[in-house]
């Protein structure tokens, strides 16, 4: 019995264990194995080599980043170095080249005071000299005294004024110019004024004399106005200068060069004035026969020349008058936009191999020109070599007169005369010394040319006039006229003989082979009959 009993509890554990070893199974619970190590250093898992691979990589990118920005930093560092130094030397040299300027040029002023003022006034301060000197077009040279003014208070002037004078030698170039301008398209300058050229009656004078007027508008205005003996390697010369962006305005400058009797050697060689808004005025400066150039340039004033003689002469404006008369041997230029031309014009010519043409060229746009045009040469002229002259006109919109004359003592020359219109009849004359071809034609209108037979021959040889017609038709007629027979050569400008030829656009072309201009010639078809005959040779 007892036997059964120990048998049947030892029966009851093994149940007892083995329903919870089930319970056990059913819970499903995660079991943990072991992975025995292997010998040597271990290796981490996956999620630790992540982990250690990005604090890795941020090691590595932390000191590259650190060195960019170093980098960059010395970059900047660089570039503002390098401006800073740019400015510094743009700044600091101009002003001490400005300074050293300033500073070397003062006891020159104190000299040029002496030979060109009367020794009792001081030589003005440098801080008088326009400070903008450069600005003045085509100036070139050393300002040796400004602003040098007095104060004027005559009762016969309508205003106060200030004056001032400058003594300059007259025995090398002379120029008068300033820096006004129209400051815009439709704005008209508000500088104004005259100049007004003239030689002394009394012979007492030795120097030339410049004299400035400019009428009191307020003290501001004459602190921005600057008027200034100028000196270059070859003369003289006189600037006015007036900042565009001036707070005062209708400035007004009257200006006037006197200039001694021209007495021995060497003489006055060049005279230029430019002065856009100024009426200018020349008396004769026939007794100054040595002027290599003579130059006036204008725009909105009047200029009138009463006589002047010079190798080279050129006059320009733009809206006003050019009157005058005019004797150059090597070349005149007068040229005007939309303003008239009147002028007497006196052309030389030696007639040798070694001296070009003599030029004359004449243009304007909107207004009419009206020309005498006389032509002289050296009776010892190189033989077979007849003097030069070349000619252009051109106007647009205004009628157009020429006439061509020569001297009584040139027989013969080679004149080439071309003139053009567009609008308005062009209308030529030449004497009877004349001889070439012609070419007269129009546009939309009628050519005429306008002939007689009443001419004595200039060599007093007795020979006839003759007139060759090559082709006429109602808006053109060319062909040759000439003293005796045609030459072989035919029609055309001849190497020894001239070429005349008038053109008009639409309206009439006119050429006068007469004794002298007729102005009883009508423009449209003339009623005087028109010669036209030939002479065979021999």
């Amino acid at each position: 019995m007892i036997l059964l009993e120990v048998v049947e509890a030892e029966r009851r554990k093994v149940a007892a264990s083995r329903v919870d070893g089930d319970d056990v199974l059913n819970q499903r619970h995660p079991d943990v194995l072991q992975v025995p190590s292997p010998p040597g250093p271990s290796l981490p898992d996956y999620a630790t080599s992540q982990a250690q691979a990005e604090q890795q990589h941020q090691d590595i990118d932390t000191p590259l980043k650190q060195q960019k920005q170093q980098r960059r930093l010395g970059k900047i560092i660089v570039y503002a170095l390098a401006i800073y130094f740019i400015l510094s030397i743009s700044i600091a040299v101009p002003l001490f080249l400005t300074l050293h300027k300033h500073a070397s040029d003062e006891p020159l002023y104190s000299q040029a005071w002496v030979k060109a003022g009367d020794g009792i006034s001081p030589p003005p301060a440098p801080n008088q000299l326009p400070p903008d000197l450069s600005e003045l077009p085509l100036v070139y040279g050393t300002a040796i005294e400004c602003n040098n003014w007095t104060y004027v208070n005559n009762s016969s002037l309508s205003d106060s004024a200030y004056s001032l004078q400058y003594l300059i030698p007259s025995n090398e170039t002379i120029y008068l110019r300033s820096n006004f301008t129209e400051m815009e398209d439709n704005i008209i300058s508000p500088v104004t004024g005259s100049l007004r050229v003239s030689v002394a009656n009394s012979t007492s004078q030795t120097d030339a004399t410049i004299s400035v007027l400019m009428k009191d508008i307020g003290e501001e205005a004459l602190k921005e106005a600057n008027v200034c003996l100028m000196r270059t390697e070859s003369g003289w010369g006189l600037a006015i200068y007036v900042p565009d962006d001036a707070n005062e305005g209708n400035y007004y400058f009257d200006v006037e060069l006197s200039l001694p009797q021209p007495s021995g050697s060497p003489q006055l060689t060049s005279l230029a004035t430019y002065f856009p808004s100024f009426n200018q005025t020349f008396e004769s400066l026939d007794s100054y026969t040595n002027l290599e150039s003579f130059t006036v340039q204008g725009s909105l004033g009047n200029i009138l020349v009463e006589s002047v003689h010079a190798q080279s002469i050129l006059v320009k404006t733009s809206a006003a008058n050019i009157t005058g008369t005019f004797n150059a041997s090597s070349k005149v230029i007068l040229e005007s936009i939309i303003a008239p031309i009147a002028a007497s014009v006196s052309l030389y010519n030696e007639g040798n191999n070694s001296q070009p043409p003599t030029f004359l060229n004449v243009e304007t746009g909107n207004s009419e020109i009206a020309l005498n045009v006389t032509l002289y040469s050296n009776t010892n002229g190189t033989p077979g070599c007849p003097p030069m002259f070349m000619s252009s006109l051109k106007t647009f919109s205004a009628p157009l007169e020429a006439a061509y004359r020569h001297d009584a003592a040139l027989q013969s020359s080679l004149l080439y005369v071309r003139a053009v219109n567009s609008l308005q009849p062009a209308q030529v004359f030449v004497d009877g010394t004349f001889e070439g071809s012609y070419d007269v034609h129009t546009t939309l209108s009628d050519a005429f040319v306008d002939q007689t037979m009443n001419l004595v021959d200039p060599t007093g040889a007795g020979r006839p006039r003759t007139y060759v017609d090559d082709y006429i038709s109602t808006n053109r007629m060319y062909g040759w006229v000439g003293w005796g027979p045609r030459p072989v050569s035919g029609y055309g400008p001849f190497p020894q003989q001239g070429h005349v030829e008038v053109v008009s656009s639409l309206s009439a072309a006119v050429l006068q082979l007469t004794n002298a201009p007729d102005p009883s010639f009508s423009v449209t078809r003339s009623s005087k009959p028109v010669f036209t005959q030939s002479y065979p040779s021999g």
